[in-house]
């Protein structure tokens, strides 16, 4: 399980922190196929998420199935760091999801949606940081225990 959190983390902190960079290769890559879309619009953010979706299962694959850090189950700090990956992973998902439901029409008051963007990447910040610790406890976890 602790993978999968460790594998979730890495995409939604590499999405999170260039979420505009992503969706302008996914449009890039669109209008190199023919497709036209708009900037910043929803096709753009999905080719450009399945990019990156890709790009690090292959680095996965090239490291041997397993992302840093490496978790030790038996090891201190595993529990906690994996708790906060978990957390940071939901915070990060609210944001990863939060253009979606901008797009689909789904917040129609533009003082709500100036609010919701400002917590969103308020949340989006505080995602990274959640995770940065849990990651810092899991690598403590791969570490021997002093005697």
């Amino acid at each position: 399980m602790a993978r999968w959190g460790v594998f979730l983390a890495w995409f939604l902190t590499l999405h999170n922190l260039a979420m505009g960079w992503w969706a302008a290769v996914g449009r890039t890559v669109l209008e190199l196929a023919g497709i036209v879309t708009g900037e910043e619009d929803v096709p753009g953010r999905i080719v450009g998420v399945v990019l990156l979706l890709g790009a690090l299962l292959m680095v996965q694959i090239w490291r041997g199935g397993v992302l840093p850090p490496g978790a030790n189950v038996a090891g201190n700090g595993y529990a906690w760091g994996n708790k906060l990956v978990w957390l940071g992973n939901v915070l990060a998902l609210l944001f990863f999801l939060f253009p979606f439901a901008h797009h689909a029409g789904l917040i129609e008051s533009r003082m709500l949606l100036m609010i919701l963007s400002k917590f969103m990447i308020a949340f989006a910040y505080i995602a990274i940081g959640i995770c940065a610790v849990g990651f810092s406890l899991l690598y403590q976890s791969s570490q021997p225990a002093e005697k």
